[in-house]
């Protein structure tokens, strides 16, 4: 289902009962535990098509502590692991991740919440540690309307601020959609020579949001948008597994409509999760020649295995990605890839790797700044960050928790691999 800004589910009240039972174990498990001990909760997708490539941001996270001897300056840090998703879905999945949130939020050692992958789990997990000002904070998440009007629907993003719009307590650490769609549709235009489009996705917050954003750019610049954003049909086990054919024929007819139309370049919009690989099979079968474009959430192994499943192959596909592949992070950067690679050889070295290493470290500075276990000063010595010299670069927070960051780079699929390629036109 498209987000609505009527879903209610993730912003009800906690009941009174409920929070009087939270407080009284918060003031009990208080008073049992050592004051200089502090805990971070992360809530990242682990299985799936997906999970592979999250877990390097688990891993990444425990290298940052672990370079840290598992302190954030006086206080000893306890790392507690989440997975969002489940067996059943191959995917994050609502319930679990608002009882994630809850686990956290009613946890009086836990200081912040590193999470989430998937910007539909944040707006669940959100409003939760809203309430009881958690900060949280995404390695990942590029949904405009978790932060800022821009991109968003009329209700965000103060839908997800129970507290009010001064008590925000979600960050970010790579640019949002509002950048990464909008240069998408001038790449489509000034390097890939489209004159004409069609936009699909794969109706989650984040595809249907990013698949927005490039729509209305490629219709303010000129684009001939010849249909979408469209939905595609997404409820399929995985398809390497036999999946369901209903669903395969509905998104074969998809394909066969698109592709009548002549598009020079098809966009999607979404994750690798929801078989656009699958998909892009389809429309290379209906006579669709041209480039597949699409944002960070399929630029990953398993959209590879998926599209080359079977029939001609994944063709001329490009991905757009938030700032830098780790491979060309310089200095510091460079330095970190290097030490991780030793540290995790096994490893595929993912979009989200370094960005889960730098939030870690952002969250590190900031509890040790305040120096005790206090979340609310812990929030505010995170929103106050500025001037970072990690591995991203140099970057702040702005007003909205997003980072200063702003690049949004290119990769090219070239013999079975997404590899950078340019750097997108700035939008």
């Amino acid at each position: 289902m498209r987000f609505s800004p009527l879903t209610t589910r993730p912003g009800r009240s906690l009941a009174a009962p409920l929070a009087l039972v939270l407080a009284t174990t918060l003031l009990l498990a208080c008073s049992a535990t050592p004051d200089n001990v502090v805990r971070i909760y992360s809530s990242i997708p682990l299985q799936g098509a997906s999970g592979a490539d999250n877990l390097t941001i688990v891993h990444a996270i425990r290298m940052a502590l672990d370079q840290r001897n598992g302190r954030a300056g006086t206080l000893k840090v306890e790392y507690i692991s989440l997975d969002d998703s489940t067996k059943s879905r191959g995917k994050w999945d609502a319930a679990t991740e608002e009882a994630n949130a809850r686990r956290a939020a009613a946890d009086p050692l836990a200081v912040a919440y590193i999470g989430t992958v998937n910007s539909g789990a944040a707006k669940v997990s959100i409003p939760i540690l809203n309430r009881v000002q958690l900060a949280m904070i995404s390695p990942a998440n590029t949904y405009p309307g978790l932060t800022k009007a821009n991109g968003a629907l009329s209700s965000e993003p103060y839908i997800y601020y129970p507290l009010g719009p001064d008590s925000r307590n979600y960050c970010r650490v790579l640019p949002s959609d509002d950048l990464q769609g909008a240069a998408g549709a001038l790449y489509a235009q000034q390097k890939l020579g489209a004159k004409s489009v069609y936009v699909l996705d794969d109706t989650e917050l984040y595809g249907h949001g990013v698949a927005s954003v490039f729509a209305a750019k490629a219709a303010e610049i000129g684009l001939n948008v010849l249909g979408g954003p469209e939905g595609i049909e997404t409820r399929e086990g995985d398809p390497l597994k036999g999946g369901d054919p209903r669903f395969s024929a509905a998104r074969t007819k998809t394909a066969q409509d698109v592709a009548a139309k002549k598009p020079d370049v098809v966009y999607f919009g979404g994750a690798t999760e929801n078989h656009p690989g699958e998909l892009l099979q389809f429309l290379r079968q209906a006579g669709f020649t041209g480039p597949f474009l699409g944002p960070d959430g399929i630029a990953e192994p398993a959209f590879v295995k998926e599209a080359a499943a079977k029939g001609p192959g994944p063709g001329t596909v490009y991905a757009t990605l938030p700032g830098a592949s780790a491979d060309k992070l310089v200095g510091k950067g460079a330095e970190w890839l290097k030490s991780f690679k030793q540290l995790y050889p096994k490893d595929n070295v993912a979009q989200y790797t370094h960005y889960g290493y730098e939030t870690m470290n952002v969250v590190l500075d900031a509890i040790a700044k305040v120096g005790k276990r206090d979340r609310a000063a812990v929030l505010a010595a995170l929103r106050a960050t500025k001037n970072v010299q990690g591995i991203l670069g140099v970057w702040s927070f702005d007003a909205n928790c997003d980072t200063s960051l702003t690049a949004i780079s290119v990769q090219a699929l070239s013999n079975g691999v997404f590899t950078f390629k340019e750097f997108a036109p700035a939008p």
